[in-house]
C-alpha cells in the first residue's frame, strides 16, 4: 500500500467506474477528493444542503425517475397547487403584462385593419416624446388620452372611408376640444388644422359653411395662444367665406355677426399691441375694429370701440372727431342701461368739451357723469365725477357748488371699500376744497384789501387769526387739518 501511494500513476476503482489523478491520492488512499457542488459520477444525481453546503446523494430509482425526499415532495405539491389555482392567460392577456399600453393600442389597430389611424397615432406619439412633456407612455393620464386618441381617429378613418367626410370632421373636432381643455395647445391645432383640411372636401360636396367654421376654430386657437397676426388671416378668412351667406351657429345666430365680432375683438388687440392708442398705426387698428363692430349686431362691441376711438382721436388734437364717437358710445350705453360705460363716455365728453373752453357743455356732460355714477353706487365712480364737477364749476365761476362737489369727494373716498391707497385722492379732495373756498372769497377779501376803512383792515386780521368768516347769511370754516 505504502509503495502504491509513493507511486505517480493513477488509481482506478473499476467497481464504480472513478479514475483518480495522482495528485488526490495525498488525501488518503481509501476515499477519493470531491468537490461539495457536484460528484461526477454516472448514473447518480447530487443536491447541495441548503445548510452545510455538503452534497447529498440522490438515489436513482428504476425507470430513470428520481426519489425525492419528503420536505422537496411536499414544496413540490405547494408549487402545483398555487399553479393550478392561477387563471390561464391567453396570448393577448400576455401581451398585456409584456407590453406598453401604447403598444396594446397599436397592434389593436393593425389587427383591425386601421394603418392611417395607426400612423398618425405614431407620430404625433413621437412629437410627444420630443417635446418631454408628458408624464411618461405608461401614465394613467397619458393612457386616458392615448384611448382617446385612438377611438376617435379610428371613428374619423372609419368614416372617411365611406366618404362621410361630415362624421370625420366631427371626430376630429372633437379631439381638438378634448384637447384645449387639457392644456395641450399643439394637440389642439393640429386636429383643428385636420378639420380645416376635412373641411376642404365637404365643401367641395355640399357648401363650404364647415369650411368657413374651421377657419374660425383655427384663428381662435392662435389667438389663445398669441399670435394675432396669424389669429387675424385665419378671421379675415372666415369673414370673406361668409359673404352674402346665411349661414347660422349652433345658437342661431348668423356666422357674419360671429365674424364681424371676432375682427373687432382681433383688431382692438392689435391696436393694443402697437403701443400708445393715438398712434397713427393704433388708429388704423381702431378704425378697422369700429367698422367692423357696426356692420356686426353687437351693440356692446359698437359701444366701446366708439368710445376707445373717441378717446384716440381727443388725445391727438381732434377733439371735433373725438366727441362725435364719444356721443355714439354714449348713446349706446344709455340703451343698454350700462352706467359704467355711460359715465365713462360722459366724463370723456366733459374733459373734450373743456379742453375746447365749452365750459357750459363740460358741465352739463360732467353732471351726467356723475347721475350715472350715482346709478352705480359706486364710491369710487362717485369720488371721480364729484372731482370733475367740481373743476368745471371752479373755472365757471361757481366757487360755492364746487366746495360741495369737492366736500362730497372726500366723503366718497373716505367710505371706498377698496384695496388702493386713497391717502392721494383725500389729499387731492382737500386741496380742491381749500382751493374752492379762497375762490369763493376772493371777491370779498379784494373789496376789503382795496378799501381803506379801519373796520375793514380789523376784519381781515381776525379772518387770518381765525380762520372763520362771518356774514349776514353763513359762517364757513375751513377745515385746516389734513
Amino acid at each position: 500500500m505504502l509503495q502504491n501511494i509513493a507511486t505517480s500513476k493513477p488509481t482506478v476503482f473499476p467497481a464504480i467506474g472513478i479514475t483518480l489523478p495522482a495528485s488526490s491520492r495525498s488525501h488518503s488512499p481509501a476515499f477519493p477528493a470531491c468537490s461539495k457542488s457536484k460528484l461526477e459520477v454516472p448514473g447518480t444525481f447530487v443536491v447541495t444542503s441548503p445548510k452545510t453546503g455538503i452534497p447529498k446523494p440522490i438515489i436513482k430509482a428504476d425507470g430513470g425517475k428520481l426519489v425525492l425526499r419528503k420536505e422537496e415532495r411536499e414544496l413540490q405539491k405547494k408549487r402545483q397547487l398555487l399553479r393550478s389555482q392561477q387563471p390561464r392567460l391567453t396570448s393577448d392577456e400576455l401581451n398585456i403584462q409584456k407590453n406598453s399600453y401604447f403598444h396594446i393600442l397599436s397592434l389593436e389597430m393593425l389587427s383591425d385593419g386601421f394603418h392611417e389611424s395607426f400612423s398618425e397615432l405614431l407620430g404625433l406619439v413621437k412629437q410627444q416624446t420630443l417635446r418631454k412633456s408628458h408624464k411618461g407612455p405608461d401614465s394613467s393620464l397619458w393612457n386616458h388620452k392615448l384611448e382617446r386618441l385612438k377611438n376617435h381617429l379610428v371613428t374619423a378613418e372609419k368614416a372617411r372611408s365611406k366618404s362621410h367626410f361630415d362624421e370625420e370632421y366631427i371626430a376630429r373636432h372633437e379631439l381638438a376640444t378634448f384637447f384645449q381643455g387639457t392644456g395641450d395647445f399643439w394637440l389642439e391645432e393640429h386636429f383643428l388644422q385636420s378639420c380645416l383640411e376635412t373641411s376642404r372636401k365637404i365643401g367641395q360636396i355640399s357648401n363650404m359653411q364647415r369650411f368657413a367654421e374651421a377657419n374660425c376654430n383655427m384663428a381662435s386657437a392662435l389667438e389663445r395662444q398669441g399670435l394675432l397676426e396669424m389669429a387675424t388671416a385665419y378671421f379675415e378668412s372666415f369673414y370673406g367665406l361668409t359673404e352674402g351667406q346665411y349661414w347660422e351657429n349652433v345658437d342661431g345666430r348668423l356666422l357674419r355677426a360671429v365674424a364681424c365680432e371676432n375682427l373687432t375683438r382681433i383688431f382692438s388687440k392689435m391696436a393694443d399691441r402697437t403701443g400708445k392708442g393715438s398712434s397713427d398705426a393704433a388708429l388704423t387698428y381702431l378704425l378697422k375694429s369700429y367698422d367692423k363692430a357696426r356692420e356686426g349686431d353687437s351693440k356692446q362691441s359698437l359701444g366701446s370701440t366708439s368710445y376707445r376711438l373717441g378717446e384716440a382721436f381727443c388725445e391727438r388734437g381732434d377733439s371735433d372727431r373725438g366727441i362725435k364717437y364719444l356721443l355714439g358710445s354714449a348713446d349706446i350705453c344709455k340703451q343698454l342701461q350700462d352706467y359704467e360705460g355711460l359715465g365713462n363716455a360722459c366724463k370723456a365728453i366733459a374733459t373734450a368739451y373743456q379742453r375746447e373752453g365749452e365750459l357750459a357743455e363740460a358741465e352739463r356732460y360732467a353732471e351726467l357723469f356723475l347721475q350715472a355714477a350715482q346709478r352705480t353706487g359706486a364710491a369710487e365712480a362717485n369720488h371721480a365725477a364729484c372731482l370733475t364737477l367740481g373743476q368745471i364749476h371752479n373755472l365757471r365761476g361757481k366757487f360755492e357748488k364746487a366746495y360741495e362737489c369737492f366736500r362730497f369727494a372726500s366723503e366718497f373716498i373716505h367710505s371706498a371699500n377698496s384695496t388702493r391707497d386713497s391717502s392721494a385722492a383725500t389729499a387731492a379732495s382737500q386741496a380742491f376744497i381749500g382751493i374752492s373756498l379762497a375762490h369763493s372769497r376772493l371777491a370779498d377779501h379784494s373789496a376789503l384789501v382795496s378799501s381803506v376803512s379801519q373796520d375793514d383792515l380789523m376784519t381781515l386780521v381776525e379772518w387770518k387769526g381765525s380762520r372763520v368768516w362771518k356774514d349776514a347769511e353763513e359762517s364757513i370754516q375751513v377745515d385746516t387739518q389734513p
